[in-house]
């Protein structure tokens, strides 16, 4: 057999094997069943806005009602007007929690604990105005000059640093793309790690290594884990999808998720093959220099440290925070592969940026592979007590 077709060999294996297996069915399913349930819970925590209630009681100015309805609906913000017979049913409304506030008497706000923000605003200026227009009155204006005088100003906003409408989708598929990408890499980055101790435990790996040799069966068993990876990818991005289309998610109403480009969600898939495939070699090296399952948790640890700064950058640098250490932390080959996407979806990437941080990445996978092949050929076939990473490259013992 020619070395391609052991890798593809091994490849099927892995995926028929892995896949049978309870640990990657369960992943699969509860990792789409927490991101649909995420989604389920913003369109909870971000539904609709309830109307401010405000209560009126004792003497109130003529038309003041639609005074607070018109204020209100010029702040966005809607507003549900209650008139109270007196000040003290008014009272008893804001302590029963029947409305947020009252305004008793045309010039006092009565709450539990305090007014917030619109809700002063909205009845300050209201009062203002009807008591303008009452002022008009009395003094025989006609209704376009008291129209002319409590019509308020409209302010022209000016930004110096002009805000990026699209900025809040690009925020979003960054910091998801980037979490999909750290937990995808890490988990089946640690089932290359599984498969290769548990093929030492078992022994199985004797009679493989007698038929392939240990460069195929590595890529094998890398690129068959890589495309279950794809496949929970896919899940994942399927369930949101649905989750989405089926929930009302008013928090996510204002994002239009098509403003990215088909380039961008292809780059999230690119780099997503990059990552894996380098921390997979990884995991590969250190999974091999242990043989029992119980010890794996003592050296999966070191590929995790390798990639959480990667993500702390990634969460920093939201909201178009673009430093410069994203901008080192994207050619960083261990960093790359989260960080890079953050870039390019944000559109501060040049083409010859990602270009160098794809040619940097695939030379340290070069470079991986051939030591994780070493590495690989030097312990598997040692039992027993931990191999050091160095005596497994020479090869002692073997």
């Amino acid at each position: 057999m020619n070395r391609w077709r052991d890798i593809r060999i091994v490849a099927m294996r892995e995926i028929v094997e892995r896949s049978r297996s309870t640990v990657f069915r369960v992943a699969m399913i509860g990792m789409a069943a927490l991101v649909a349930g995420g989604i389920v819970l913003l369109s909870l925590l971000g539904g609709p806005t309830e109307a401010i209630s405000i209560g009126l009681g004792g003497t109130t100015i003529e038309g003041i009602e639609a005074d607070i309805v018109a204020v209100g609906s010029a702040l966005d913000e809607e507003v549900m007007v209650i008139a109270y017979e007196s000040v003290a049913d008014a009272t008893d409304a804001v302590r029963e929690g029947t409305v947020d506030v009252a305004l008793v008497e045309s010039s006092t706000i009565v709450s539990k604990s305090g007014p917030s923000t619109s809700e002063t605003v909205i009845l300050s200026t209201a009062v203002n105005v009807a008591a303008r227009r009452v002022v008009g009155e009395s003094l025989g204006l006609s209704n376009d000059q008291i129209t002319a005088i409590v019509q308020p100003v409209n302010l022209e906003s000016v930004e110096l640093d002009e805000s990026d409408p699209d900025e809040d989708a690009k925020s979003l598929v960054a910091y998801a793309g980037g979490l999909l990408l750290f937990v995808t890499i890490m988990m089946f980055g640690q089932f290359v790690a599984y498969g290769i101790v548990e093929e030492k435990q078992n022994r199985v790996v004797e009679v493989l290594l007698s038929r392939i040799d240990s460069t195929s069966l590595l890529t094998g068993k890398v690129i068959g884990i890589g495309l279950l990876g794809l496949m929970q990818v896919a899940v994942i991005v399927g369930a949101a999808v649905i989750a989405i289309s089926v929930v009302p998610t008013d928090g996510l109403a204002e994002v239009d998720l098509s403003v990215i480009g088909i380039g961008a969600y292809l780059s999230l898939l690119v780099w997503y093959v990059l990552g894996f495939l380098m921390f997979s070699f990884v995991y590969a090296a250190f999974g091999a220099t242990v043989s029992r399952l119980e010890d794996l948790q003592s050296v999966a640890f070191v590929p995790v440290i390798l990639i959480v700064p990667a993500y702390l950058i990634v969460t920093l640098s939201l909201g178009g925070n673009i430093t410069a250490l994203t901008r080192i932390a994207s050619f960083v080959p261990f960093w790359a592969p989260i960080v890079m996407p953050l870039r390019i979806v944000s559109g501060d990437a040049q083409a010859w940026e990602v270009a160098l941080s794809i040619s940097i990445v695939l030379v340290t996978i070069w470079l991986i592979v051939r030591f994780a092949s070493r590495v690989y050929r030097g312990a598997a076939l040692r039992t027993g007590a931990k191999v050091k990473l160095s005596e497994a490259y020479r090869g002692d013992g073997v």
